[in-house]
C-alpha cells in the first residue's frame, strides 16, 4: 500500500506534459494557443483540473487579453484572485448575470467573440440577465442568434424561439414583407415581441400575420355570394368545406383566382372564377361539401348570377387562340359520298381536360 501511494504521489507531482497539453487543447479549443502560453507543458494540469466556471472565467479574461508582459505574474493572478476580481481587472465592469452566463457555458472554451459580445450585451441591457435562468446551456450559436435579432427582440427572452441565425433571418425577412415595412421600423418588432410574450412561436406569428393578407378586390357583388377576402378566410372555408382550398392561397393572392361562398343553407358551395387578364374573369369550379357535386338547381342559379355580372362560362383567351390555330379554309371533299359537318370535327379542344375544373 505504501509503495502504491508513493507511486501515485510521484505521478501527481510530475504529470505527463504531452498528455496534459493534449487534454488542455481539448478543453480550450479555439483559445488553446493563449491558454497554452499561460499553462505550458505540465502546468496545463492546473487548467484541465480547474472547475468549469473557473476555466470559463480564465477563458473570458484571455479572450480580450492581447499582450502579456509577465506570464508568470499573470498566471499567478489567474490562480489566486477571485473570479469577480479577475473579470473586473479585465473588463473594468462585471454586469449582472455575466458570471451566471459563464457558469452555463459548459466545460469547453467558446470563441473570443462569445465572451466579448456576452459582456457587451449584458452591459447594454442590464435587466436581460433575468431571462438567463431559462437556459441550461449557453454557446456561440445562441449568441449569434441574439446578435442577429433586431431591437427589441435582441433579448435572451426571445432568442430561445430560434434554433439558428439562419432561422432568425428567415423570420425577419418574412416579417418585413408581411408588414410592407422597412427593417428599421420599430413598431413591427414591438408587435412581434407582444405575440412572443403571449406564448406564440415564430411559426405561429408568421402564420397569424399571413392569415390577415388580403386578396385583390372582388369583381362580383351579390347578396348570395360572399367574397373570401383573406388567407385566413380561405383556410376557414377549407376547414368548413373539408377540401384543399388552402393550396390555392398563392393563386388568390396573385389574383389568378377569386373564391366566393354561395350563401345557401341547403346547398352551400364554393364558387371560383379565373382571371383572364385584360379579357375579364371566366367561370371556374363550383363544389359543395368535401368537393361534392353541387345541387343542379343551385349550380344553375350560381352560373346565372355569374353570367349576369359579366363572368361567363368559356375557356380563357390563351386556349381560344390555340383552338383558332385549327381553323382552315374551306376545301371541297374529293369524295361526294363523304359529308363533313361541325359535329364530325371534334377538334383538339374536345380532347383536352377542362382547365376550369379545380380539384379543391
Amino acid at each position: 500500500m505504501t509503495e502504491w501511494n508513493n507511486q501515485l504521489t510521484e505521478y501527481q507531482d510530475q504529470p505527463n506534459a504531452e498528455s496534459t497539453q493534449h487534454l488542455l487543447k481539448y478543453f480550450a479549443r479555439t483559445l488553446s494557443d493563449r491558454v497554452t502560453a499561460i499553462f505550458p507543458k505540465a502546468l496545463g494540469v492546473k487548467y484541465v483540473t480547474a472547475p468549469a466556471l473557473r476555466r470559463q472565467v480564465w477563458n473570458a479574461v484571455l479572450a480580450i487579453t492581447d499582450e502579456i508582459q509577465d506570464t508568470s505574474h499573470f498566471r499567478n493572478n489567474l490562480l489566486t484572485k477571485s473570479n469577480r476580481q479577475l473579470l473586473q481587472d479585465a473588463y473594468s465592469t462585471v454586469p449582472n448575470g455575466y458570471k451566471l452566463a459563464l457558469s452555463k457555458a459548459g466545460p469547453y472554451a467558446q470563441s473570443r467573440e462569445f465572451y466579448g459580445y456576452l459582456h457587451q450585451h449584458l452591459t447594454q441591457y442590464p435587466q436581460d440577465y433575468r431571462h438567463l435562468n431559462g437556459f441550461t446551456h449557453l454557446d456561440e450559436s445562441l449568441i449569434d442568434i441574439l446578435h442577429a435579432l433586431p431591437t427589441p427582440l435582441n433579448s435572451f427572452r426571445y432568442a430561445r424561439n430560434f434554433s439558428s441565425r439562419r432561422n432568425v433571418h428567415r423570420f425577419t425577412d418574412t416579417w418585413i414583407l408581411l408588414n410592407h415595412s422597412e427593417h428599421e421600423n420599430p413598431k413591427i418588432w414591438e408587435d412581434a415581441a407582444k405575440q412572443f410574450d403571449h406564448g406564440c412561436s415564430a411559426q405561429r406569428i408568421i402564420q397569424n400575420k399571413f392569415n390577415q393578407a388580403r386578396f385583390p378586390a372582388p369583381v362580383l357583388t351579390h347578396p348570395h355570394l360572399r367574397h373570401i377576402a383573406t388567407v385566413g378566410d380561405l383556410r376557414g372555408a377549407a376547414k368548413r368545406f373539408k377540401n384543399c382550398l388552402t393550396d390555392y392561397s398563392n393563386c388568390a393572392l396573385r389574383g389568378d383566382l377569386q373564391f366566393y361562398e354561395y350563401l345557401c343553407d341547403e346547398n352551400p358551395c364554393i364558387v371560383s372564377i379565373k382571371n383572364d387578364g385584360p379579357y375579364g374573369y371566366v367561370q371556374c369550379n363550383i363544389a359543395g361539401l368535401e368537393n361534392s357535386e353541387p345541387d343542379f338547381i343551385a349550380e344553375v342559379s350560381i352560373r346565372h348570377i355569374l353570367t349576369e355580372q359579366g363572368v361567363i362560362e368559356r375557356h380563357r383567351m390563351e386556349r381560344l387562340v390555340k383552338y383558332a390555330g385549327q381553323i382552315r379554309p374551306y376545301k371541297p371533299s374529293n369524295s361526294p359520298l363523304i359529308c363533313h359537318t361541325d359535329e364530325d370535327d371534334i377538334g383538339l379542344e374536345e380532347l383536352m381536360p377542362d382547365e376550369n375544373d379545380l380539384p379543391f
